[in-house]
């Protein structure tokens, strides 16, 4: 097997999620945004069950979705070089905590789209995965998200700058914890 074959071989998961999101993408632009409506995240509301799962996928524009796909392919690729194995549990795990909670706690008559819950939930999986694993490639994948992507934690805080759903960054930092706290296997050494 060549490089080639082996890095996309490693990489195929993450590869294959950013292509259905770019594939959503393309055909809720050509549905004029339609598919937001028909399958986001609307809490509380039996319609809005779908999105539970679906949110993750679909983006307001192009904008948006270019903006998720940067952080999900540096944070994912780490993930995924730290332990393939993980990723499709991790990431299942963080779309449906998120989902669910997002569809539980969230503001009502609104509709939540876009995978920035996952790249929160990336974030917190690499932190708290490269603290309980003690791996150091897992602690230099946490090192390297906090440095690049901390600056994202303030936008799981409260507000209410339209089109910005705190409520799912917010959430997905919860889920990308749990999905480490369960993923990693190992519980924490107390210091000595």
């Amino acid at each position: 097997m060549s490089e080639s074959d082996h890095s996309f071989h490693l990489f195929r998961p993450l590869i294959i999620f950013l292509a259905i999101i770019w594939i959503a993408q393309i055909a809720n632009f050509v549905t004029g945004y339609n598919l937001n409506s028909w399958f986001g995240l609307m809490p509380r509301e039996s319609k809005g069950l779908p999105g539970i799962f679906l949110h993750s996928f679909l983006h307001a524009d192009f904008q948006h979705a270019a903006l998720n796909s940067a952080p999900l392919a540096l944070m994912g690729g780490v993930i995924l070089a730290i332990d393939r194995r993980k990723f499709i549990p991790a990431t299942l795990m963080i779309i449906l905590i998120a989902g669910c909670l997002i569809w539980i706690f969230a503001k009502s008559r609104t509709i939540h789209v876009g995978a920035s819950g996952v790249v929160f939930g990336y974030l917190s999986y690499l932190v708290v995965y490269g603290i309980r694993t003690r791996s150091w490639a897992a602690i230099f994948g946490a090192i390297a998200a906090v440095i690049f992507y901390g600056y994202l934690i303030r936008g799981a805080m409260p507000s209410d700058t339209p089109g910005i759903s705190w409520e799912g960054h917010l959430f997905g930092l919860f889920g990308g914890a749990i999905a480490a706290y369960f993923l990693s296997g190992k519980k924490q050494k107390s210091p000595a």
